[in-house]
Protein backbone atom coordinates (compact mmCIF):
# COMPACT_ATOMS: atom_id res chain seq x y z
CA UNK A 1 0.00 0.00 0.00
CA UNK A 2 2.85 2.42 0.77
CA UNK A 3 4.34 1.84 -2.69
CA UNK A 4 1.03 2.34 -4.52
CA UNK A 5 -0.52 5.14 -2.46
CA UNK A 6 2.48 6.81 -0.78
CA UNK A 7 0.43 6.60 2.43
CA UNK A 8 1.50 4.75 5.56
CA UNK A 9 -1.72 2.79 6.08
CA UNK A 10 -2.33 -0.79 7.13
CA UNK A 11 -5.05 -2.67 5.17
CA UNK A 12 -6.95 -5.46 6.94
CA UNK A 13 -9.25 -7.73 4.96
CA UNK A 14 -12.70 -7.85 6.59
CA UNK A 15 -14.48 -10.25 4.25
CA UNK A 16 -16.67 -9.78 1.19
CA UNK A 17 -15.20 -6.84 -0.78
CA UNK A 18 -14.28 -4.77 2.27
CA UNK A 19 -10.85 -3.75 3.55
CA UNK A 20 -10.25 -1.85 6.80
CA UNK A 21 -7.65 0.88 6.27
CA UNK A 22 -5.97 1.58 9.60
CA UNK A 23 -4.22 4.92 9.90
CA UNK A 24 -5.93 6.58 6.92
CA UNK A 25 -6.71 10.21 7.73
CA UNK A 26 -9.29 12.45 6.07
CA UNK A 27 -6.46 14.10 4.18
CA UNK A 28 -5.20 10.72 3.00
CA UNK A 29 -8.67 9.77 1.82
CA UNK A 30 -8.87 13.02 -0.12
CA UNK A 31 -5.50 12.17 -1.69
CA UNK A 32 -6.85 8.83 -2.88
CA UNK A 33 -9.84 10.66 -4.34
CA UNK A 34 -7.60 13.19 -6.09
CA UNK A 35 -5.54 10.39 -7.63
CA UNK A 36 -8.78 9.12 -9.17
CA UNK A 37 -9.69 12.57 -10.49
CA UNK A 38 -6.24 12.94 -12.05
CA UNK A 39 -6.63 9.73 -14.03
CA UNK A 40 -4.89 7.40 -11.61
CA UNK A 41 -5.95 3.78 -11.25
CA UNK A 42 -8.36 3.54 -8.28
CA UNK A 43 -7.72 0.87 -5.67
CA UNK A 44 -11.24 1.05 -4.22
CA UNK A 45 -14.71 1.65 -5.60
CA UNK A 46 -15.87 3.39 -2.41
CA UNK A 47 -14.27 4.70 0.78
CA UNK A 48 -16.27 5.46 3.91
CA UNK A 49 -15.65 5.86 7.62
CA UNK A 50 -16.02 2.70 9.66
CA UNK A 51 -19.06 2.35 11.90
CA UNK A 52 -20.43 -0.57 13.96
CA UNK A 53 -23.34 -1.11 11.57
CA UNK A 54 -21.04 -2.24 8.76
CA UNK A 55 -20.93 -5.98 8.25
CA UNK A 56 -20.05 -8.46 5.54
CA UNK A 57 -22.40 -10.86 3.80
CA UNK A 58 -19.94 -12.88 1.74
CA UNK A 59 -16.41 -14.14 2.24
CA UNK A 60 -13.58 -15.10 -0.10
CA UNK A 61 -11.92 -18.47 0.38
CA UNK A 62 -9.80 -20.96 -1.55
CA UNK A 63 -11.23 -24.41 -2.13
CA UNK A 64 -9.70 -27.52 -3.65
CA UNK A 65 -11.87 -29.44 -6.09
CA UNK A 66 -10.97 -33.11 -6.47
CA UNK A 67 -12.19 -35.58 -9.08
CA UNK A 68 -13.31 -33.34 -11.96
CA UNK A 69 -13.61 -35.63 -15.03
CA UNK A 70 -11.28 -34.69 -17.91
CA UNK A 71 -14.19 -33.94 -20.25
CA UNK A 72 -15.42 -31.31 -17.78
CA UNK A 73 -12.03 -29.70 -17.17
CA UNK A 74 -12.42 -26.06 -18.12
CA UNK A 75 -13.40 -22.88 -16.32
CA UNK A 76 -16.99 -22.92 -17.56
CA UNK A 77 -17.67 -26.35 -16.10
CA UNK A 78 -15.75 -25.65 -12.89
CA UNK A 79 -18.00 -22.62 -12.37
CA UNK A 80 -21.06 -24.83 -12.88
CA UNK A 81 -19.83 -27.40 -10.37
CA UNK A 82 -19.23 -24.66 -7.78
CA UNK A 83 -22.32 -22.58 -8.60
CA UNK A 84 -24.36 -23.86 -5.65
CA UNK A 85 -21.91 -22.40 -3.13
CA UNK A 86 -21.17 -19.08 -4.82
CA UNK A 87 -19.23 -17.31 -7.55
CA UNK A 88 -15.90 -18.41 -8.97
CA UNK A 89 -13.51 -15.47 -8.63
CA UNK A 90 -10.17 -16.92 -9.76
CA UNK A 91 -8.17 -20.11 -10.22
CA UNK A 92 -4.49 -20.71 -9.51
CA UNK A 93 -1.87 -20.99 -12.25
CA UNK A 94 -1.71 -24.80 -12.17
CA UNK A 95 -5.45 -25.04 -12.70
CA UNK A 96 -5.52 -22.49 -15.50
CA UNK A 97 -2.59 -24.12 -17.31
CA UNK A 98 -3.93 -27.66 -16.64
CA UNK A 99 -0.59 -28.73 -15.21
CA UNK A 100 -2.43 -31.23 -13.05
CA UNK A 101 -5.87 -32.73 -13.58
CA UNK A 102 -6.40 -34.44 -10.23
CA UNK A 103 -7.52 -31.28 -8.47
CA UNK A 104 -8.37 -27.67 -9.16
CA UNK A 105 -7.66 -24.82 -6.76
CA UNK A 106 -10.34 -22.15 -6.95
CA UNK A 107 -11.06 -18.86 -5.17
CA UNK A 108 -14.79 -18.56 -4.49
CA UNK A 109 -17.04 -15.85 -3.11
CA UNK A 110 -19.53 -17.58 -0.87
CA UNK A 111 -22.06 -17.16 1.92
CA UNK A 112 -21.44 -20.70 3.19
CA UNK A 113 -19.98 -20.85 6.65
CA UNK A 114 -16.56 -22.46 7.20
CA UNK A 115 -15.35 -25.04 6.87
CA UNK A 116 -16.72 -26.15 3.47
CA UNK A 117 -16.67 -29.92 2.90
CA UNK A 118 -18.98 -30.72 0.02
CA UNK A 119 -19.57 -33.42 -2.59
CA UNK A 120 -21.04 -32.97 -6.07
CA UNK A 121 -22.28 -36.04 -7.93
CA UNK A 122 -21.83 -35.43 -11.68
CA UNK A 123 -23.74 -37.64 -14.12
CA UNK A 124 -23.05 -37.43 -17.85
CA UNK A 125 -25.87 -38.69 -20.06
CA UNK A 126 -24.67 -41.08 -22.73
CA UNK A 127 -21.92 -42.55 -20.56
CA UNK A 128 -23.85 -45.55 -19.28
CA UNK A 129 -23.22 -46.02 -15.59
CA UNK A 130 -20.62 -43.26 -15.63
CA UNK A 131 -20.93 -41.11 -12.51
CA UNK A 132 -18.26 -38.87 -11.04
CA UNK A 133 -18.02 -37.80 -7.43
CA UNK A 134 -16.35 -34.40 -7.14
CA UNK A 135 -15.16 -33.38 -3.66
CA UNK A 136 -14.83 -29.73 -2.64
CA UNK A 137 -12.75 -28.97 0.46
CA UNK A 138 -11.99 -25.53 1.85
CA UNK A 139 -8.36 -24.76 2.57
CA UNK A 140 -7.59 -24.05 6.21
CA UNK A 141 -4.64 -23.74 8.55
CA UNK A 142 -2.84 -21.06 6.59
CA UNK A 143 -4.05 -22.02 3.12
CA UNK A 144 -2.35 -25.36 2.57
CA UNK A 145 -2.17 -26.27 -1.09
CA UNK A 146 -2.42 -29.99 -0.52
CA UNK A 147 -5.31 -32.18 0.51
CA UNK A 148 -5.48 -35.92 0.96
CA UNK A 149 -8.27 -37.57 -0.98
CA UNK A 150 -9.38 -39.75 1.91
CA UNK A 151 -10.11 -36.63 3.95
CA UNK A 152 -12.40 -35.30 1.24
CA UNK A 153 -14.90 -38.11 1.71
CA UNK A 154 -15.67 -37.27 5.33
CA UNK A 155 -19.09 -36.04 6.37
CA UNK A 156 -20.28 -32.96 4.53
CA UNK A 157 -22.93 -31.84 2.09
CA UNK A 158 -23.69 -33.08 -1.39
CA UNK A 159 -25.09 -31.95 -4.73
CA UNK A 160 -26.20 -33.85 -7.79
CA UNK A 161 -25.55 -32.56 -11.31
CA UNK A 162 -26.92 -34.26 -14.42
CA UNK A 163 -25.67 -33.41 -17.89
CA UNK A 164 -27.13 -34.39 -21.25
CA UNK A 165 -23.86 -34.06 -23.17
CA UNK A 166 -21.18 -36.74 -23.11
CA UNK A 167 -18.98 -35.42 -25.93
CA UNK A 168 -15.36 -34.92 -24.96
CA UNK A 169 -14.71 -31.22 -24.68
CA UNK A 170 -18.41 -30.34 -24.94
CA UNK A 171 -19.58 -31.20 -21.45
CA UNK A 172 -22.52 -28.99 -20.45
CA UNK A 173 -24.55 -28.40 -17.33
CA UNK A 174 -27.90 -26.90 -18.40
CA UNK A 175 -29.77 -25.33 -15.51
CA UNK A 176 -32.90 -27.33 -16.26
CA UNK A 177 -31.10 -30.61 -15.69
CA UNK A 178 -29.29 -29.72 -12.47
CA UNK A 179 -30.69 -30.96 -9.20
CA UNK A 180 -29.04 -29.58 -6.06
CA UNK A 181 -29.55 -31.12 -2.65
CA UNK A 182 -28.19 -29.47 0.48
CA UNK A 183 -28.34 -31.11 3.87
CA UNK A 184 -26.18 -29.09 6.23
CA UNK A 185 -24.30 -26.10 4.85
CA UNK A 186 -26.62 -23.14 4.34
CA UNK A 187 -25.87 -19.48 3.56
CA UNK A 188 -24.76 -17.77 6.72
CA UNK A 189 -23.95 -14.16 7.47
CA UNK A 190 -20.22 -14.00 8.10
CA UNK A 191 -18.44 -11.40 10.18
CA UNK A 192 -19.76 -8.78 12.55
CA UNK A 193 -17.67 -5.94 13.96
CA UNK A 194 -18.22 -5.15 17.63
CA UNK A 195 -15.89 -2.25 18.22
CA UNK A 196 -14.05 0.45 16.35
CA UNK A 197 -10.53 -0.74 15.49
CA UNK A 198 -7.67 1.67 15.83
CA UNK A 199 -4.29 1.97 14.19
CA UNK A 200 -0.96 3.25 15.27
CA UNK A 201 -1.72 6.60 13.62
CA UNK A 202 -4.34 9.07 14.77
CA UNK A 203 -6.43 8.80 11.61
CA UNK A 204 -9.96 7.46 11.45
CA UNK A 205 -10.55 3.82 10.66
CA UNK A 206 -11.96 3.67 7.16
CA UNK A 207 -13.48 0.86 5.18
CA UNK A 208 -12.70 0.66 1.48
CA UNK A 209 -14.55 -1.51 -0.96
CA UNK A 210 -12.29 -3.07 -3.55
CA UNK A 211 -12.73 -1.80 -7.08
CA UNK A 212 -15.00 -3.81 -9.38
CA UNK A 213 -16.24 -1.42 -12.06
CA UNK A 214 -15.16 2.04 -13.14
CA UNK A 215 -15.94 4.17 -10.07
CA UNK A 216 -17.43 7.63 -9.90
CA UNK A 217 -16.45 10.29 -7.37
CA UNK A 218 -18.81 11.88 -4.85
CA UNK A 219 -17.94 14.20 -1.93
CA UNK A 220 -15.89 12.51 0.79
CA UNK A 221 -18.39 13.53 3.45
CA UNK A 222 -20.72 10.93 1.98
CA UNK A 223 -18.77 8.32 0.09
CA UNK A 224 -15.84 8.07 -2.29
CA UNK A 225 -16.48 5.78 -5.24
Amino acid sequence: MLWETRLDISPKYLGDDQVLLLGLTNRGAEQLMNDRQQGGRPLFSTIEKWNPSLHTTFRLTWVQVWGIPPQAWNLKHIRSILAAMGDTVDVDDDTEAKRRLDRARVLVKTQWRPTINHMVDVHISGDIGNSFKVYIVEESGGGSHECRRRRCSLSGTSDKIVSDDSSLGHFSLPSSSCNYRHTADQPDEVGRFRRTPHGRNSGASIVGRRRRLSPTVTPFTQRIR
